[in-house]
């Protein structure tokens, strides 16, 4: 089921291949929980400002947010689409 299914991911993956990293190609994880301290289960480490808006991936620049919320507003950024477009631009691409 899909409880399983994350927990395949999850369990294949590597804990660095999740880490973002910081403008000097270092990792952030470690040093954000060591300067913000450990996540609450509904919460998450993001950029402020996001870095769509032009935020810099720096260490000083991390907070804690409330994870759904936080996703919900990136994800309001971005262009919509429907599975219908994505099938049509796969088509498109691999069209010989």
């Amino acid at each position: 089921g899909e409880e399983r299914s994350i927990d395949l991911f999850f369990a294949v993956r590597r804990k660095e291949s999740f880490d973002q990293k910081d403008i000097n190609e270092k990792p952030l994880f470690e040093h954000a929980l060591k300067n913000l301290g450990p996540l609450e289960a509904d919460e998450m480490y993001a950029f402020v400002p996001a870095l769509a808006f032009g935020g810099v991936n720096k260490l000083e620049n991390l907070q804690k947010v409330k994870a759904i919320e936080h996703l919900n507003f990136l994800a309001e950024l971005g262009e919509k689409r429907i599975m219908a477009d994505i099938v049509a631009m796969s088509n498109e691409l691999h069209k010989k």
